[in-house]
């Protein structure tokens, strides 16, 4: 995005400084800068943690289509989008100092699911966990949609 941004482009000038700007509020603004950047350094790893686990996951359902969920199993098919959510959570509450709830709720259907992974085949897991993914999503788009702000959970 930065390197199409170019000096002949129309909305350069405006770009460049809005970006200064931030970088300076951020300087002066934030208590303590480095510490919030490690921060999102730390976070960034765990969502990546969570699409991949999220892949292993999947892998583990192509090859187990038909045999019963075990423990090592359902602790993958649930991990990584426990993973994920949560560090989704923790993103936003560093950004905005609040745990969206959506987030909040979607871990707790995780939850759920995991207790009652041992009913059914890895596929519907495997399913259900990407439906709860979808409605997190959905969830903070409609409520970032409305103009009202998304449901959170105050942190202080």
């Amino acid at each position: 995005m930065l390197s199409r941004i170019e000096s002949g482009h129309p909305l350069a000038p405006n770009f460049w400084r809005l970006l200064a700007w931030l970088c300076i509020s951020a300087v002066f603004c934030i208590g303590d800068p480095g510490r919030i950047g490690a921060y999102f350094h730390y976070i960034h790893a765990a969502l990546v943690a969570g699409v991949i686990i999220t892949v292993v996951s999947n892998d583990l359902v192509i090859a187990h289509l038909d045999e019963s969920v075990t423990l090592p199993m359902d602790l993958i098919l649930m991990g990584g989008p426990a993973i994920y959510a949560l560090g989704n959570g923790i993103y936003k509450s560093v950004v905005y100092g609040r745990f969206p709830l959506s987030r909040a709720a979607g871990l707790v259907a995780l939850a759920v699911l995991f207790s009652m992974a041992f009913l059914t085949a890895p596929l519907m897991i495997g399913g259900a966990a990407t439906v709860i993914l979808l409605a997190i999503g959905i969830w903070e788009w409609q409520s970032l949609g409305s103009g009202s702000g998304a449901f959170t959970i105050e942190l202080g």
